[in-house]
């Protein structure tokens, strides 16, 4: 299979500027990246929290960034359809990896930069507010925060662009995605705050982490071999 790296990053790179020329991505990124997590700060810090509670908030802060990114991002798929700006991209001499990469490279990009501005102005907020609270932080709670928002960005980007390059339907790929990114970060949520309180979890905490990561890219793996192009053009002629 040929592949041009130049070729999935120039499609990356358009991707992103169109959704930084987008108001309504910008408010809702800027909303959920800054807003959230100031809030969740204060909250934590007026309620001295014990440690290991600490963990979960910064999971859930960064997964909510996950499926707020990951959801705006991939909504491209369904306006590429509206517009009609699909076609053309079928046609450009790009290989099938590429335009994959270019589709899943924005979502995961602006998934984990969303995520680790919410954990540091979490982690700030925090700091400010309670300076005793967060030095007593596990260690191991922040790996499986880390690792398990990278996994879902990961799995959210490479599934949601393998499921939606399959629906014909605009209204069936927004909804698609949306339950498809709801769905990785419930089972990462779920997963991190296992790690986190139940014993045999904390025992596995380690090995959770370093594994998530390894089970992201082979969801990208996968969904890469699944995206071809010559099945999505015959599904847009049908």
């Amino acid at each position: 299979m040929r592949f041009a790296e130049s070729d999935a990053l120039t499609m990356a790179w358009r991707e992103l500027v169109d959704l930084r020329s987008d108001a309504a991505v910008v408010v809702v990124a800027l909303g959920s990246a800054c807003g959230l997590p100031l809030y969740l700060g204060y909250l934590a810090a007026a309620q001295r929290l014990i440690p290991s509670h600490i963990g979960a908030w910064t999971l859930e802060v960064t997964l909510a960034q996950v499926f707020v990114a990951s959801t705006t991002a991939l909504q491209g798929l369904a306006l590429e359809r509206e517009q009609g700006s699909l076609v053309p991209l079928l046609l450009t001499p790009a290989s099938d990896l590429a335009l994959f990469l270019g589709k899943v490279l924005p979502s995961i990009l602006l998934s984990v930069a969303q995520a680790a501005v919410a954990l540091l102005l979490f982690a700030g907020v925090l700091a400010m507010g309670n300076p005793a609270m967060l030095p007593r932080l596990d260690p191991s709670a922040l790996l499986v925060t880390v690792s398990g928002t990278v996994s879902a960005a990961m799995m959210c980007a490479g599934i949601g662009v393998s499921v939606g390059s399959r629906l014909r339907s605009s209204r069936a790929i927004a909804l698609a995605l949306t339950l498809i990114s709801l769905g990785v970060v419930s089972l990462e949520s779920t997963l991190g705050l296992w790690t986190l309180f139940d014993p045999i979890g904390r025992a596995l905490a380690l090995d959770v982490a370093i594994t998530q990561p390894a089970l992201g890219l082979a969801t990208l793996f996968v969904s890469a071999t699944l995206y071809q192009r010559s099945k999505l053009v015959k599904r847009l002629w049908r």
